[in-house]
């Protein structure tokens, strides 16, 4: 089987808040170090050299553009064969080994439940930040939609309303958390935590014996 971990990112902002690469450092410095599965940041069209765990999408690397990049971001872990993704963002922070073990295989479509008007129904949705798997049957009927596909507001409702019109339901799973409430620790059983700044990395990981 398959995996890939798709962290989203961007060039300059460092999700908002003028971090730059600083997130990204954060994580390969911490969770990533674990990660026994492919792993890739997916950012928009950029200057110079990416580095070797970068993917640069041919699409804008703006906000607004987000549910651009994650359409082609699913495309390009089809292409290349994986058979589960799992998609979160920069300033979030994961345990690799329970995010292995949480029985993701046994869902198209898992992640921390939300419900939204947005499109104008009340509709359920797995948090992107937190984070979210996909199967590859998930993958297909997302790129097969033969609706037009939103290129505006967010990407995780966005991805929600494809998979709701090919009939696949979400599997919510609280261990996914979308604030930093609730983060990774040994004596509870999350595995992610969002919104986390650079220092929040170091501090939550931390609380593991380090290899």
């Amino acid at each position: 089987m398959r995996i890939l971990v798709a962290i989203l990112s961007c060039h300059t902002n460092g999700h908002g808040q003028n971090w730059g690469s600083a997130l990204r450092e954060a994580q390969r410095d911490t969770w990533l170090c674990d990660a026994v599965v492919d792993h890739r940041y997916f950012m928009g069209r950029g200057e110079g050299p990416a580095m070797t765990d970068e993917v640069w999408l041919d699409v804008p690397d703006d906000y607004d553009s987000l549910p651009i990049k994650s359409l082609a971001l699913i495309a390009w872990a089809y292409a290349h064969d994986y058979d589960f993704l799992f998609k979160c963002d920069d300033d979030t922070y994961c345990r690799m080994d329970r995010l292995l073990l949480s029985g993701f295989e046994a869902h198209d479509y898992s992640g921390f439940r939300k419900i939204s008007p947005w499109f104008g129904w009340a509709i359920e949705f797995a948090q992107g930040g937190a984070g979210y798997w996909l199967s590859r049957r998930a993958m297909q009927a997302v790129l097969g939609f033969a609706g037009k596909p939103c290129t505006w507001g967010p990407e995780d409702l966005n991805l929600a309303r494809i998979l709701a019109a090919h009939g696949i339901r979400l599997h919510h799973d609280p261990r996914y958390q979308w604030t930093m409430d609730s983060v990774p620790r040994p004596d509870n059983d999350i595995i992610t935590a969002h919104r986390c700044t650079p220092q929040d990395f170091e501090r939550i990981h931390s609380q593991w014996p380090q290899n």
